[in-house]
C-alpha cells in the first residue's frame, strides 16, 4: 500500500490539488478499483459517520448500531471493506487536520 499526504496551512489548495490529482488518476486509468472520497471535518461523531457511510457503501450493509459508535470497529471494517476491492483504488481524507480525526487515525 502506498501513501500520500499533502500538509499545508488552511486554504493553500491541497483539497484543490488532491481533486486535480483525482481527476488524472481516473482519467489514466490508475485506480480501477475506485477512488473514495471522506470529507473529515465536525466533530468526531461527525468524522465517524463519515467512514461509516464509506464502509457501508463498500460492503453494501448496514454496520451494527454498536458498531457504528466505535471507532476500532468502523476502522477494521473499512480495512476489511477495501480489501474486497478488486484492483488499486484510492481513499482521499479531506481536512484531516483535527484532533477528532487524529484519533480516529490511531485507534
Amino acid at each position: 500500500m502506498e501513501t500520500l499526504v499533502l500538509l499545508s496551512t488552511a486554504g493553500a489548495g491541497k483539497t484543490q490539488l488532491m481533486v486535480s490529482f483525482v481527476e488524472c488518476a481516473r482519467e489514466q486509468g490508475l485506480v480501477p478499483g475506485g477512488i473514495f472520497w471522506v470529507t473529515a471535518y465536525g466533530n468526531k461523531e461527525e468524522v465517524l459517520s463519515s467512514f461509516v457511510g464509506l464502509v457501508q457503501s463498500l460492503l453494501q450493509c448496514s454496520l451494527p448500531e454498536q458498531d457504528k459508535r466505535c471507532t476500532r470497529a468502523v476502522v477494521c471494517s473499512l480495512g476489511r471493506a477495501l480489501e474486497k476491492v478488486e484492483g488499486r483504488w484510492l481513499l482521499c481524507v479531506d481536512s484531516a487536520d483535527n484532533a477528532h480525526t487524529a484519533a480516529i487515525s490511531e485507534t
